[in-house]
């Protein structure tokens, strides 16, 4: 665990501004409190979190709209839209 602490990872979601979170932002040395709390909200954000090494491959995969991937970004997108509402 340790070691994926250190592993830099990208946000390959949607730009979510009310959370601070901006598409292909890269974290090292674990997530920052602001991210770890929009995951509270949006639990499948951290699903959109990935080795930054991993960053071509997601973005195929969301690309293509029958993938879990590309699922997981639109309901990312839906409920951060459904949280701005509020």
């Amino acid at each position: 665990m340790e070691n994926e602490m250190n592993m830099p990872v990208i946000y390959t979601g949607p730009n979510i501004f009310d959370f601070g979170l901006q598409k292909f932002q890269v974290f090292s040395g674990g997530l920052p409190l602001y991210v770890e709390r929009a995951i509270e909200k949006i639990p499948e954000i951290k699903q959109l979190i990935v080795p930054v090494s991993e960053l071509e491959n997601m973005r195929a995969k969301i690309a293509k709209s029958e993938t879990r991937e590309a699922r997981i970004f639109y309901n990312v997108q839906k409920a951060a839209e459904k949280l701005k509402r509020k």
